[in-house]
């Protein structure tokens, strides 16, 4: 009879187990399918954001160099650059898309600054080979002209200024990197991303929010990288204008970054964002523990279930034994 009541309780236990055992597979095929779909739907967004931020940084540009050619003509018209009525009107612009003031570089090499003051920078802007360039924006500069003297990063944007055929100047808008983010239009990732700008040829930085210092990424070293990605794949890509994404450790949280990059239309600049994987799976650990609640509670229940079906099965057992022994009696 002993044998008879291990085979009785052993059954409903296995089923029990096997049951428990089929829902904790299923809930991790479940997690993992939602970070398959989190990941791409990451990937997506982050495309989606970068370009929409690509667009709006060209169109900046394009509206600074609209700006600045009108500006060019003004001042072709002032046989004094210095004039006080002329800097009135250069003064006025301040902040205007993306650029923080206006200066203007004469063949002899000074820049007239704020109010007309004059500025020899003669072995670091050249106005012969800045010239022949015509209409342009430079990568990532020193700031030579700045009021504070304070060593920073700047973009310049040249426009000629011509006067009977012939240059007499180059105007230029300064872009002060550092502020240059503040400028851009929205959040991108609702403000959870950070921004990069990159010089495709040197790896300089021209923004970078996430180190918040003007570096550049080859100096960073290599990081290690997610299964699939390598560091070669993010350089190259980079490099040649490609539009691509990798999964990286970073060094600074020690988590992992979701990091998407594309070409941008000006020079051989490349804009990225990233995101930790905190930001990318925030739906779905919110989703995971909603299904880590519910298994929790199926499993109390089976727990339960389990309980009482022990309950029950020594309880038949036992009356079953009273009946055998009262028949055998």
């Amino acid at each position: 009879m002993k044998k008879k009541h291990g085979v009785h309780w052993q059954k409903p236990m296995t089923v029990t187990l096997v049951l428990i055992f089929l829902m904790t597979l299923g809930s991790f095929f479940v997690t993992g399918y939602i970070n398959r779909i989190e990941e791409d739907r990451s990937f997506e967004r982050l495309h989606e954001e970068t370009e929409a931020l690509a667009q709006d940084i060209e169109a900046y540009a394009q509206s600074d160099r609209e700006q600045l050619e009108m500006i060019s003509t003004v001042v072709a018209g002032y046989q004094d650059l210095t004039s006080s009525d002329l800097w009135g009107i250069l003064d006025s612009y301040d902040t205007v898309g993306m650029m923080s003031r206006l200066e203007l570089l004469l063949p002899d090499n000074s820049v007239l600054i704020k109010g007309g003051r004059r500025v020899d920078v003669d072995g670091f802007l050249s106005f012969d080979q800045l010239k022949d360039l015509g209409a342009h924006i430079t990568d990532r500069e020193l700031d030579v002209t700045g009021e504070d003297q304070e060593e920073r990063y700047v973009l310049r944007h040249y426009v000629p200024v011509n006067r009977d055929g012939e240059t007499i100047a180059m105007l230029y808008g300064v872009v002060e990197l550092g502020s240059l983010p503040e400028k851009l239009m929205g959040e991108p990732y609702g403000g959870e991303a950070a921004i990069y700008i990159i010089d495709g040829e040197t790896g300089d930085f021209l923004v970078d929010t996430w180190h918040n210092e003007p570096g550049n990424i080859w100096d960073l070293g290599e990081r290690p990288m997610a299964r699939g990605y390598n560091h070669e794949q993010l350089k190259q890509g980079l490099i040649d204008g490609e539009t691509g994404y990798v999964v990286f450790v970073s060094k600074t949280i020690g988590k992992y970054l979701y990091f998407y990059y594309e070409p941008l239309q000006i020079n051989n600049w490349r804009i990225a964002l990233s995101v930790s994987e905190d930001v990318v799976f925030a739906r779905a650990n919110v989703i995971r523990e909603i299904l880590n609640a519910f298994l929790l509670f199926e499993g109390l229940c089976f727990v339960l279930y389990f309980l009482w079906m022990f309950r029950y099965v020594r309880r038949e057992t036992g009356e079953k034994q009273s009946q055998l022994g009262a028949i055998n009696y």
